[in-house]
């Protein structure tokens, strides 16, 4: 059997508990250590150069930016100048477009007489509808217009604007809407030119849409001729009478006729609309008929 030895075991112990203290303290020492490096003293130069590096960091930074930005710009210039953009083709550009391709299309079909009737057909599209998804009211003038440039060209008119130095000027139109014409339907003008007289030409074009040709728009148009080199106004049955062989091929309203009364009721609104007397003399006439009427009631 072994001896238990007491003072070896004494001697263990006691350096076990010296390198307990030893740990003790150099844990100590540790958080003095911390607790200094917290307790250091409030230095104003060092913040400043801090805010100051900062401060240079932000204007690196802006400035990076503001080449970045020149940059795009530039290739956005350089994009502007060399296509032109899509959206721009397809909403502004188009009226110029289909005015082009209503005059060519006139060309095409060009005969030398005068036509007094003539059809134009067409599908309603994007650029003519608004937010309820039919034509505009307004888009009716703009389609109307398309039709009216290729029957110009496709008739004699043509001639005679090019020769005659000669723009057509519209000076009164009248609408009366009817049933609207939707999206991507498909829709017909009829042209009629009623009078040629010595002031002006009018014509009347009403829309029909669909296959089963449902009244859709009527419109009345008032047209004078105008010089281009002073701007005057001039007398348009004078002019068309050079390139008819008969003047009596020139259209006119008869007394007693539709057209005639059409025309006689535009002329009556044209008076009111410039605020002629016309119009205030067709009240008084109208008053002293109504007031002859009670007389003979009375009697």
């Amino acid at each position: 059997m072994k001896k238990f030895n007491l003072q070896k075991k004494m001697k263990k112990f006691n350096l076990q508990k010296k390198m307990m203290k030893k740990f003790n303290l150099q844990k100590k020492k540790k958080k003095k250590f911390n607790l200094q490096k917290k307790k250091k003293k409030f230095n104003p130069q060092k913040k400043k150069k801090k805010k100051k590096k900062k401060k240079m960091m932000m204007m690196m930074m802006m400035m990076m930016m503001k080449k970045k930005f020149d940059l795009q710009k530039k290739k956005i210039k350089k994009i502007n100048l060399q296509k032109v953009p899509m959206l721009y083709v397809m909403f502004i550009m188009t009226y110029y477009i289909r005015t082009l391709y209503n005059i060519i299309e006139g060309y095409f079909r060009k005969k030398d007489e005068l036509i007094t009737e003539t059809r134009w057909f067409s599908r309603a599209r994007l650029s003519d509808i608004d937010m309820f998804m039919h034509i505009n009211n307004a888009s009716y003038f703009r389609v109307a217009e398309f039709a009216r440039w290729t029957w110009t060209y496709e008739s004699i008119l043509g001639k005679i604007l090019s020769e005659q130095k000669v723009y057509p000027l519209m000076t009164l139109a009248t609408a009366r809407y009817r049933r609207p014409i939707r999206l991507w339907q498909k829709y017909e003008i009829h042209l009629r030119l009623i009078e040629i007289d010595d002031k002006a030409m009018y014509i009347h074009q009403t829309f029909y849409s669909g296959k089963s040709k449902q009244f859709a728009a009527s419109i009345v148009f008032k047209y004078s001729f105008v010089q281009k080199s002073d701007n005057k106004t001039i007398n348009p049955r004078q002019i068309s009478a050079k390139y008819v062989p008969d003047e009596s091929l020139l259209p006119k309203a008869q007394p007693g006729t539709a057209d005639y009364e059409a025309l006689q009721t535009l002329y009556k609104l044209e008076s009111f609309l410039l605020g002629k007397t016309g119009s205030q003399q067709t009240r008084t006439t109208d008053l002293t008929n109504t007031d002859k009427s009670k007389d003979a009631k009375k009697e």
